[in-house]
């Protein structure tokens, strides 16, 4: 399974397959509040259609190298 970690959200890859029970210990082992599925990539923009797999928020604060 290939995966982002970005905030609290977990992004996982069109390929992963998983239970209720795997998202629940993969949001706790990864300390994330949702996780999302990329489903495609479209138009020339490149903007992905997500699904939401686990959790009920897909907004969250990202910082890198210590700035929001």
């Amino acid at each position: 399974m290939k995966w982002k970690k970005i905030g609290d959200i977990l992004i996982v890859d069109d390929k992963f397959r998983g239970s209720e029970e795997d998202l629940e210990s993969i949001a706790s082992k990864h300390n994330v509040k949702s996780i999302v599925k990329i489903d495609r990539i479209e138009w020339q923009k490149r903007e992905p259609t997500i699904s939401l797999l686990y959790g009920k928020d897909t907004e969250t604060i990202h910082k890198e190298n210590g700035c929001l």
